[in-house]
């Protein structure tokens, strides 16, 4: 079973949501969803897309480009564009929320989040954060692929991102003992049985086999989620973002929330997002 869906499915999710499962969806999603929506009455579908990159950096690769590449910017304006388009048509269609709901999620503490509290059907996050979410909620959450443009999970374009990149100052008094710390966290058994999945599955093979028996339920859901999508992957993007890269975030959220709000159009926030990120990146 193929277990994608389209992003312009998410539209009839929102409307799921809101009439307790009521509304009927394409086979697709209604396989996703089961009677999770019928439950409790939610406000929207799809919380967190407004500053995450990685959702972003996804739906330009389902367009054939990149976040970056070692040249500078790999998309341009009219993928940014088609973005905010897409941020503006899904609050309409109460697929995201409105504006107002969008904007604030932005400032809430995990506790507060939409999908913890239960006002929202699903959120946009990384795969190792199901157990924090879960523990915040009291109660399980499940883990879904993400949209594709054609609803096939092949189709996806995701990658496995790492939780966080190690490295070593070029000068360190001590490069010794920083290679002997790095990878004593990566591949030493001392380390995955104190840290487990909190920071990510562990990508080293035969530490992973030796602490998958003591991961919580949730970790070993991402840990299956992580095994089952390997044939699903595409290229891993560019690791380290080029200097100044780390703006992106930030500048989809301002530049998203003007174009949502109405302060400027898709065109006008695309272009003013792009020229803005390309003068922060330092190649």
């Amino acid at each position: 079973m193929d277990h994608g869906f389209r992003r312009k499915d998410l539209a009839c999710l929102g409307l799921r949501a809101q009439a307790r499962g009521q509304v009927q969806c394409p086979s697709s999603v209604a396989a996703l969803d089961g009677d999770r929506f019928s439950l409790t009455l939610k406000l929207f579908g799809l919380a967190q897309l407004l500053n995450s990159d990685a959702q972003f950096g996804t739906f330009v690769r389902q367009h054939g480009k990149e976040l970056f590449t070692p040249d500078g910017l790999g998309f341009d304006v009219a993928e940014a564009q088609a973005w905010f388009e897409y941020l503006v048509k899904g609050s309409k269609a109460k697929a995201f929320g409105t504006p107002e709901q969008m904007s604030e999620e932005l400032a809430k503490p995990l506790d507060q989040s939409s999908i913890v509290v239960g006002t929202a059907a699903m959120y946009a996050a990384n795969s190792n954060q199901l157990q924090a979410h879960s523990d915040a909620a009291k109660e399980k959450r499940l883990m879904l692929r993400g949209p594709s443009m054609t609803g096939k999970s092949t189709d996806r374009k995701t990658w496995y991102k790492a939780s966080m990149l190690w490295s070593a100052s070029a000068k360190t008094k001590n490069p010794e003992a920083a290679i002997a710390w790095i990878n004593w966290f990566a591949n030493d058994q001392a380390a995955a049985e104190i840290d487990k999945a909190e920071r990510g599955i562990p990508p080293n093979a035969e530490i992973l086999a030796a602490v998958a028996p003591k991961f919580s339920p949730e970790q070993k859901v991402v840990a299956k989620y992580i095994e089952d999508i390997k044939d699903e992957v595409g290229e891993t993007p560019i690791a380290p973002l080029p200097g100044g890269g780390n703006t992106i975030s930030e500048l989809l959220s301002r530049h998203g929330t003007n174009v949502l709000f109405g302060r400027a159009s898709a065109a006008e926030g695309a272009k003013s997002f792009v020229d803005e990120l390309k003068s922060n990146i330092k190649v």
